[in-house]
C-alpha cells in the first residue's frame, strides 16, 4: 500500500472564503483564519482525488497547520463531508511558526517510509520546492474555480 500525503487548508479545504465570513471586529487574540472552521467548504477536485486514492487502498495522511485544539471540529468536518483518511497531524498548541515550517516538521514527525510515498499534495510554492529538492514526489493543488 502506497502513502499519499495531503495538506488540509488550501488543498482539501477552501480557506479563502473563511476570511470573507468573519466579521470585521474580532476579539483581541482571536485568529479567524484558524478558528472559524464550522462553515468550511471542501475543494471538490482534490477531495475526489483523495477518495479515489483511498478507495484504491492507499494510506491517506493529512498534515494540518491548524492547532491541536481544532482537531475534534476538523475531524467532524471530514466525517460530515465523507472525506476518508488514516492519520491527521496538527500544529502543536502555542506554535506560531509559519505554515511551511509547521508542515515540514509534521511530515518529519509522521516518520513515513519514503520508499512507499506515492505523492505529497500541497498548495504552497515554498513547500513544493522543498519536497522537490528532497526528491519526494509532489503535486501542486489549486482551488480551481473558487473565488
Amino acid at each position: 500500500m502506497a502513502i499519499v500525503v495531503f495538506a488540509l487548508d488550501g488543498v482539501l479545504v477552501d480557506r479563502r472564503r473563511r476570511a470573507e465570513r468573519v466579521a470585521a471586529m474580532l476579539e483581541p487574540g482571536w485568529n479567524a483564519e484558524r478558528e472559524d472552521v464550522s462553515r468550511d467548504e471542501p475543494i471538490g477536485h482534490a477531495v475526489d482525488l483523495l477518495r479515489a486514492l483511498h478507495a484504491a487502498g492507499h494510506r491517506v495522511v493529512i498534515l494540518s497547520d491548524r492547532p491541536q485544539r481544532l482537531a475534534r471540529r476538523t475531524r467532524q468536518f471530514m466525517a460530515d463531508w465523507r472525506i476518508p483518511f488514516h492519520e491527521m497531524f496538527f500544529r502543536a498548541e502555542g506554535d506560531e511558526r509559519d505554515e511551511e515550517s509547521v508542515r515540514r516538521d509534521l511530515f518529519e514527525d509522521a516518520r513515513l517510509p519514503q520508499a512507499n510515498l506515492l505523492g505529497i499534495f500541497d498548495d504552497t510554492p515554498a513547500l513544493l520546492d522543498y519536497w522537490s529538492r528532497r526528491g519526494l514526489p509532489c503535486y501542486e493543488v489549486c482551488a480551481a474555480g473558487l473565488g
